[in-house]
C-alpha cells in the first residue's frame, strides 16, 4: 500500500496545479521540480518520524508553496498537524486529501478520529434515501472521476446509437440499452455538479469560535464553531465571514478563523 501512495504522490507532483486546479504555464508560478519536491517529501518524512512536526509541516507546506500538491503529500500535513494536537489544520488537510484520494482507508481512519478528538460538529440536516445515496456516490470518485466516466458514457451512447443506425437488431434492446446508458450518464452528471456545489466556498473552522447574530464583536452569540467544523462561506464583510454550519445554522465569525479547503 505504501509503494502505491508513492507512486500516486510522484504521478501527481509530475503535473504542475493552479489555485483552479488547472495545469499551470513556466510564466505563471515559480514551479519547483519534481526532485526538490521530492526532496522535500523524503525531508519532511524523515522529520516526522523523528518527532520534530514542526520541520515536517515546514518542508510539506514549501511543497504545497512551490505549485506541486497530491493527496498523500495532504495527509502527511494533516498527520503532522494532528501529532501537535492542532486538530483544525489537520481536519483541513485530511479535506483536501479527500478530494484527491477519497477512497484512502488510512485517510478515511485518520480523519474521522481527527473528528472525534475535536468534538468538531458534524450534525447535518434529515435527509431523505436519495440524498443519502448521492451523498455516499458524490464522496466515492473524485470530481475527476466523476467527469471522466460521464465522457466514457457519453462516448458508449453515441457508439450504440450510430450502431443502431446500420446494425439490424431488436429496437427494444437498442432502447434499453440507450436507456440505461442515458440514466448513468445523468447519474454521474449530477454528481458531479453536486460534487462541484459542495466544494465551492467550502472551509473548515481552524480555531475554536463564536458565531454571532451580526458582524460585530459585541454582537449576541448565536452557537460555537469548534476547530475542525466544515462550514460554507455565504459572504464576507470586510473582517468578518457569514457562514453556515452543516445542520442549516447561519452566524458572523472572524474570518481568521477559518481556510478554505
Amino acid at each position: 500500500m505504501r509503494w502505491l501512495k508513492m507512486m500516486l504522490f510522484l504521478f501527481i507532483l509530475a503535473v504542475p496545479l493552479g489555485p483552479g486546479g488547472g495545469v499551470l504555464s513556466a510564466a505563471e508560478s515559480s514551479l519547483i521540480s519534481v526532485e526538490e519536491a521530492m526532496s522535500q517529501f523524503v525531508s519532511g518524512g524523515l522529520a516526522y518520524k523523528e518527532g520534530d512536526y514542526d520541520r515536517a509541516i515546514k518542508e510539506y507546506e514549501e511543497i504545497l508553496k512551490g505549485g506541486r500538491e497530491s493527496g498523500t503529500l495532504y495527509y502527511n500535513l494533516g498527520n503532522s498537524y494532528f501529532r501537535k494536537k492542532d486538530y483544525g489544520r489537520a481536519i483541513l488537510n485530511y479535506e483536501r486529501a479527500r478530494r484527491l484520494i477519497p477512497r484512502d482507508s488510512d485517510l478515511n481512519f485518520n480523519y474521522y478520529y481527527a473528528l472525534a478528538q475535536a468534538g468538531a460538529d458534524r450534525r447535518r440536516g434529515e435527509l431523505n434515501f436519495f440524498r443519502k445515496m448521492m451523498a455516499s456516490h458524490v464522496l466515492f470518485y473524485t470530481l475527476d472521476e466523476m467527469i471522466l466516466i460521464s465522457a466514457g458514457l457519453s462516448f458508449l451512447i453515441a457508439v450504440v446509437h450510430l450502431a443502431s443506425l446500420y446494425l439490424r437488431g431488436s429496437r427494444r434492446i437498442r432502447r434499453s440499452i440507450l436507456g440505461a446508458l442515458s440514466v448513468f450518464l445523468i447519474f454521474y452528471l449530477f454528481g458531479s455538479v453536486v460534487k462541484m456545489e459542495s466544494r465551492r466556498n467550502s472551509a473548515v473552522a481552524v480555531a475554536n469560535s463564536e458565531a454571532k447574530f451580526e458582524p460585530r464583536d459585541e454582537a449576541t452569540t448565536y452557537f460555537s464553531v469548534k476547530a475542525g467544523t466544515k462550514i460554507k462561506i455565504l459572504k464576507t464583510q470586510e473582517a468578518w465571514a457569514k457562514i453556515r454550519r452543516e445542520d442549516g445554522k447561519m452566524g458572523w465569525v472572524p474570518q481568521k478563523v477559518f481556510e478554505y479547503i
